[in-house]
């Protein structure tokens, strides 16, 4: 058994790192807390593909990193708030 293997496991473990998600932050001391599509969907409450419709159309703020789109957190609720229609009454 190699150092990266547990007792009853035969194959060996390869070392993966976790995926980007909208869960975390990623780097250490900057501190900016970058979502994906999934993450953004999840705290907008909304599918998939409507975000990536909004980011086709430019009505969100986004940023591209290499092919993938990143949105940052305190923008995207940004967003939200100025997009917000206000009541009639």
């Amino acid at each position: 058994m190699t150092d990266d293997q547990t007792e009853g496991d035969e194959r060996p473990r390869r070392g993966r790192r976790s995926r980007v998600g909208g869960t975390g932050r990623r780097g250490g001391s900057s501190g900016a807390n970058y979502l994906d599509v999934p993450g953004a969907s999840a705290l907008l409450g909304v599918d998939e593909c409507f975000v990536r419709r909004l980011v086709w159309e430019r009505r969100i703020p986004y940023y591209k990193v290499g092919k993938y789109v990143r949105f940052d957190r305190a923008e995207v609720l940004e967003w939200v708030e100025s997009n917000r229609v206000a009541p009639l009454r």
